[in-house]
């Protein structure tokens, strides 16, 4: 590409003349003429010496030429001098976006300068070998840009100037710069014409800092970046951090203090002009903010900023290795930038624990587990060691770990025969806990008479999953059929303790059903029983069943039932102090029921039903009263032994004892279920258990808190 001819003119200072190279305004390419020149835009200087020896660059900015070449131009536009002293200069590009100015009344002669840079070479079209100067001039002139858009001076005195693109100044005035100079032969030219304009002036590779947080933990991550050049103005800076995976940004962090030192073995100081002001966003895993423009910065080569985000890992984090991600960008005086780098994060587990005293809580010694996946659990010390060892024959053990919460369960495939089970606790191989149970035990099997147990016959169980229970002669089939709908049948098998169980969805229609056993084809037992019943509803005398006055319900949700008449409201009120009233509805067969949460202070409460507005029914009650416990003797008032006439139904069982204490009831001549209860601050305690037709022998047992136990027995049916 040729610029159009055009004078050049002399500059200030006779014995320091520095001539300024000249463009030809604003039109590029051969086709241009002076004439196309605006009336007032005339010549572009690129850079000037002053009478004290020092210089001042005007602002060039980027202009791209028809055939892609990008050039700089100056902002400040000068007069042609009209005595027409001026010498026509040629700006011809040696390679793509570098140039050299060669003297027109020197035209034999051409510039082949030899630099140690590669970003910038002068010569003419066709030789490349001797240098000549316009000794009328007094020095002759070239200029380029180098790869990364740096526009360079350069002289025949063997001085190489490097002119920053973002030098602000006003001609003739206190508002000057010194440009910035090398010997052409020196090779750190290389590093000033070229390098100081990369990214902006800083690394693209970010400063990372590496850090470790333990789980339910916070800690500060560093991060920062690295000037390979001097850096004077910073403008439209952004920082973000991103969280390391599985961690957060604790909330309300809007200021990154900014920190800066000279090298990498210098200490650390504070500087607030490079404050990151922002903000975490909402979902804590984002930090976004941005630092205040800054003009006349003191970033010297080779020098760090660094910013530290404080990071939370949750309690229940496991060992881990993230990163925290950072972006800074922005634009310096050298152009725009970009950084970006991670911070190693190590994420260290709280391994505190619980330790529990070791137990086998599931599966029941001597129950049936034949032929599926069978779930062991129970309590032990975090960290530890579980295995499940079988005794009887070979197979594989399979081991797990008490969780820190103190627990432990794994799965065991348990076939069709007996199992004999050794499970033991280990720490670093030493046993510190053991027990043994047996699965499928291989005694006879138990042939009952058949029954259902459960469901009762007439209950509600509407939308839920109905467990239907009984017992039978081991090894049959017993099938749950809906008589008045269409609906599928459910089936299982009566196991070898002569117990059967299995859960059908009952919706909230009636369901009237016929539980069947079958010996092959042929039944051999059969019950219906209706669910959901339609019969008409059931005004009952209003009643409070549940709780018992004066009993302790601290800190739980505590159940209100009793008897009503139905359709009409329930509502219970907390008289002493200000607590939100909880309602419910009386049920189609005259019962009701809802929970209210009871705290550890004295609750004086007001139970009241009403037919619209019209109360009809009230009763007081104190729950957590302040008065002192009750002790008494332990005992069972309700049943008495050797009661019968249970058939299928739920039994009360009522008694006193030690505030506090545990009552536990136990079936003692087949497998059933425990049902317990606390035994109430004014003494008493009740709980219910459903009693079959069969004959039940029962202790009912108070723990004592000492390992010791109070007895009482009966027999019922």
């Amino acid at each position: 590409m040729k610029i159009t001819k055009n004078r050049l003119p002399k500059v200030l200072g006779a014995s320091a003349l520095i001539t300024a190279t000249v463009l030809s305004g604003m039109a590029f390419g051969p086709a241009a003429d002076a004439a196309d020149l605006p009336p007032v835009v005339k010549h572009m200087p690129l850079a000037f010496e002053l009478s004290d020896g020092t210089f001042i660059a005007p602002h060039p900015v980027p202009y791209t030429a028809p055939d892609g070449t990008q050039l700089m131009y100056s902002k400040k536009f000068y007069e042609l001098p009209s005595d027409g002293s001026l010498t026509y200069v040629d700006l011809i590009e040696v390679t793509k976006g570098r140039y050299a100015m060669m003297n027109e009344a020197h035209n034999q002669c051409y510039w082949a300068l030899k630099f140690s840079t590669p970003y910038v070479t002068m010569g003419s079209a066709s030789s490349t070998e001797s240098v000549c100067a316009d000794a009328s001039v007094g020095a002759a002139y070239g200029w380029g840009l180098n790869a990364n858009g740096t526009l360079v001076n350069i002289m025949t005195n063997g001085l190489a100037l490097g002119v920053d693109p973002d030098f602000k100044y006003q001609y003739n005035s206190e508002s000057r710069v010194a440009l910035k100079q090398a010997s052409i032969d020196d090779p750190s030219f290389a590093s000033l014409a070229g390098s100081q304009q990369q990214n902006g002036g800083f690394n693209a590779q970010g400063v990372a800092s590496s850090a470790t947080i333990k789980a339910g933990e916070q800690q500060d991550v560093a991060f920062g970046m690295k000037a390979d050049a001097a850096v004077t103005k910073l403008t439209n800076t952004t920082v973000e951090a991103k969280a390391p995976s599985g961690t957060t940004f604790t909330a309300g962090q809007t200021t990154l203090t900014g920190k800066y030192r000279a090298s990498a073995s210098d200490a650390w100081s504070d500087d607030k002009t490079f404050t990151v002001s922002g903000s975490v966003m909402a979902s804590g895993s984002l930090f976004r903010g941005t630092i205040t423009d800054v003009d006349g910065a003191k970033i010297a080569a080779g020098s760090e900023l660094q910013w530290k985000v404080n990071v939370a890992a949750p309690a229940n984090a496991k060992d881990d290795q993230q990163d925290l991600d950072f972006t800074a960008s922005g634009k310096t005086n050298a152009g725009d930038f970009t950084v970006t780098g991670k911070s190693p994060v190590t994420i260290t587990a709280d391994n505190s624990g619980v330790n529990n005293p070791f137990s086998v809580d599931a599966p029941i010694d001597g129950s049936e587990h034949k032929g599926e996946n069978t779930r062991f659990s129970g309590k032990g010390s975090a960290g530890q060691k579980i295995t499940l060892h079988v005794d009887n024959f070979a197979t594989a053990d399979v081991t797990t770990t008490v969780k820190q919460d103190g627990t432990w369960d794994v799965n065991k495939y348990t076939g069709t025969g007996e199992y004999k089970f050794t499970i033991t606790q280990t720490d670093n191989g030493t046993a510190n806990g053991s027990k043994s149970l047996t699965i499928n035990p291989s005694a006879a099997p138990i042939n009952n008479p058949f029954s259902v147990d459960a469901p009762m016959d007439g209950s509600d169980h509407k939308g839920e999953d109905t467990v239907f229970s009984g017992k039978g002669s081991a090894g049959q089939q017993v099938t749950v059929h809906v008589d008045n709908f269409p609906s599928v049948d459910v089936t299982t098998t009566v196991k070898n303790n002569g117990t059967w169980s299995v859960v059908k969805h009952t919706g909230v229609g009636e369901y009237k059903l016929t539980v069947t056993q079958k010996n092959g084809a042929t039944a051999n037992g059969s019950k219906s029983l209706t669910v959901n019943p339609s019969a008409a509803p059931i005004n009952n005398p209003f009643s409070v069943d549940a709780p018992v006055d004066g009993s302790d319900h601290k800190g739980e949700d505590t159940t209100f039932s009793g008897k009503g008449s139905a359709g009409q409201q329930v509502t219970i009120h907390v008289d002493n102090f200000q607590s939100v009233d909880v309602t419910t509805t009386v049920k189609n067969d005259g019962t009701w029921s809802v929970n209210k949460h009871t705290g550890t202070g004295e609750y004086k409460i007001t139970v009241t039903q009403k037919d619209g507005a019209t109360a009809n029914g009230s009763k007081s009650l104190t729950i957590n009263p302040a008065n002192a416990p009750v002790v008494l003797p332990f005992d069972v008032t309700s049943p008495k032994t050797n009661t019968t006439g249970y058939k299928g139904e739920w039994v009360e069982f009522t008694g006193t004892g030690t505030p506090g204490r545990t009552v536990t009831l136990k079936v003692t001549n087949f497998t059933s279920v425990s049902p317990s209860v606390v035994v109430q601050n004014d003494g008493h305690w009740s709980l219910k258990k459903t009693i079959g037709s069969g004959h039940y022998d029962i202790t009912i047992d108070q723990a004592d808190g000492d390992g010791m136990t109070d007895t009482k027995s009966l027999s019922l049916n």
